[in-house]
């Protein structure tokens, strides 16, 4: 649990892709300050569900929004992501105050999404979550 605001920012860790071929450029990257793992997460999913361009160009200020609200969230919570490897410990409290908000902000992603995706790519967005929160728990646990 002493990495929980990983599982709290979007589940974001994956295999690292090249930066080459990625819809996510510099201009993102400095203007949202995104992270490594944004990134990372961003361009698995892309690829992985196969977005058209029109897609990219719908869902990308999606997440780069989802992203912010999620810091905002942390940050409002007394979270502070930087410090997190420090080791200190989230509360209680602060934990279910995040998950509050944050259940929130994912119903409300959910929404946006199912206007712009398949049926079959958000069914497949739905399993890229899931094997994320796996693997995020497999890390919390070790």
């Amino acid at each position: 649990m002493k990495k929980i605001f990983i599982v709290l920012t979007f589940l974001v860790s994956v295999s690292v892709f090249s930066k080459t071929n990625s819809p996510i450029d510099d201009k993102y990257i400095d203007e949202y300050s995104l992270s490594k793992d944004q990134v990372v997460y961003l361009n698995s999913m892309i690829s992985r569900l196969n977005f058209s361009d029109k897609q990219n160009d719908q869902l990308i200020p999606i997440f780069l929004d989802i992203f912010q609200k999620r810091q905002s969230i942390m940050k409002k919570n007394g979270v502070d992501i930087k410090s997190r490897s420090s080791g200190e410990r989230i509360g209680m409290k602060q934990l279910r105050s995040i998950k509050k908000e944050m259940d929130k902000l994912n119903k409300q992603t959910m929404k946006q999404l199912e206007k712009v995706l398949s049926k079959e790519q958000l069914n497949e967005f739905k399993k890229f979550q899931e094997e994320q929160r796996d693997e995020m728990r497999n890390r919390l646990r070790n």
